[in-house]
């Protein structure tokens, strides 16, 4: 990571810590400040029933594996990790620039009673602190668009897991559960889902 990486990622988290405050201060319960999805024109749930939706539609989408792990890049205050283990049972590693974030994230997940289960840490997504192939999933709600290094980005989500397709991250395992040595990480997209009709 280079110097202007580092100040940026710094300056992004200092926001971010900011923005945790205000949160918890104007936001209920396990409330995560996001797109809402509605189904319809004539849909009239609130929003957070449309939030919470997103976060659903996401998964629906992602379709984890069971039993795997799965990388939630930009994991702001943990909420659509905490849910997205809660549906699946999968293991949910979040990371953000956020150490406001990471602190109320993870008092979230104890609260939940998934601390097993969800954990977060401080990491800059441009420089993920994962080895090759750690993750069987990978997503990225809502948190690419405020990255200045897309590429860089989705290069590194592509290298921690091992295969990929438009709306999920995946890695291949050879029957006894280890990644062939063969694989190479590929390409890895992700799409605004809030944006366009599920389906």
């Amino acid at each position: 990571m280079t110097r202007a990486q580092s100040d940026t990622a710094d300056q992004v988290g200092q926001l971010y810590d900011q923005m945790a405050g205000f949160e918890s201060d104007n936001f209920s319960g396990d409330h995560n400040l996001h797109f809402g999805y509605w189904d319809n024109p004539e849909d009239t749930s609130s929003l957070e029933r449309a939030e919470e939706r997103f976060t659903e539609l996401m998964i629906e989408k992602l379709q984890p594996k069971p039993g795997g792990r799965v990388l939630d890049v930009g994991c702001g205050m943990g909420t659509p990790a905490i849910r997205l283990a809660t549906a699946t049972g999968n293991e949910v590693v979040g990371v953000t620039v956020s150490h406001e974030q990471v602190k109320r994230a993870g008092l979230r997940a104890g609260a939940a009673g998934l601390a097993d289960r969800v954990s977060f840490q401080w990491a800059d997504a441009a420089d993920l602190p994962f080895a090759d192939g750690s993750f069987d999933s990978v997503w990225a709600l809502e948190s690419i668009i405020h990255m200045p290094d897309r590429a860089r980005v989705l290069r590194e989500m592509a290298r921690v897991v091992w295969t990929a397709s438009p709306s999920r991250c995946r890695r291949r395992r050879t029957p006894s559960g280890a990644p062939p040595r063969s694989a190479a990480p590929s390409r890895c997209s992700t799409r605004t889902e809030a944006s366009r009709r599920a389906g």
